[in-house]
């Protein structure tokens, strides 16, 4: 039928952050990674997020598009 959990899109950031914080080491300088990106807030594959099956008023619709009258 389909999978339950989702598989979180974070390979990015966590590579963002982490290579930004070595560059910092070897500068010797400050920055401010933004806060959503730090490697402990980031979820990863078993932090088990539940997909989403929202229901619309889509798939209610008898035709596409309708003439204005």
């Amino acid at each position: 039928m389909g999978r339950c959990y989702r598989f979180p899109h974070t390979k990015n950031e966590a590579t963002q952050y982490y290579s930004a914080m070595a560059y910092v080491q070897e500068l010797d300088i400050t920055i401010q990674v933004r806060s959503k990106r730090h490697a402990n807030v980031l979820p990863h594959a078993y932090d088990d997020l539940m997909r989403e099956f929202v229901r619309t008023w889509k798939h209610t619709r008898k035709t596409q598009w309708r003439v204005k009258e």
